[in-house]
């Protein structure tokens, strides 16, 4: 919303705030629902790239279209680790879905550092498994 429109409104008794703080949700809360909403964008995502129905997908994950429909608009009755199951059914891995889950996606170290990314100091380690056993560790990282 632009800064005139904005002035109207508080000139009339109006208040601007977040979502989070309209609902009252605590930190880790709305976290949560971050969390909730990439994870269903990318499964619909994920979908419509792989060119399932959802009545496909649902019956390879043993639920049904219904489900997978409240599943891809985050309903709140949908478990996260349906999602992740969901997720991992149409081809993605823990290094696809932590990708999906970072602000800009996961950029590995320095190569980045002269672009004018924020550096995030921390250790995160993915494993996945196809044949044989791949550890990836990720010291410092940067959003792009």
């Amino acid at each position: 919303m632009d800064k005139h429109k904005r002035d109207i409104l508080k000139a009339g008794g109006w208040k601007s705030g977040t979502v989070a703080e309209f609902l009252q949700l605590t930190p880790e809360e709305s976290e949560l629902v971050e969390l909730r909403l990439k994870l269903s964008s990318a499964l619909r995502s994920r979908r419509l790239t792989s060119g399932h129905t959802q009545r496909q997908v649902a019956v390879q994950i043993h639920s049904s279209q219904s489900r997978l429909a409240k599943m891809e608009a985050a309903d709140s009755s949908v478990s996260i680790d349906l999602l992740v199951r969901g997720l991992l059914h149409l081809g993605w891995n823990v290094w696809d879905i932590a990708n999906a889950l970072m602000v800009g996606g996961l950029v590995q170290h320095s190569k980045q550092a002269s672009l004018g990314s924020t550096r995030i100091p921390g250790t995160f380690s993915f494993s996945r498994s196809a044949g044989n056993l791949e550890t990836i560790e990720v010291k410092d990282f940067f959003l792009a």
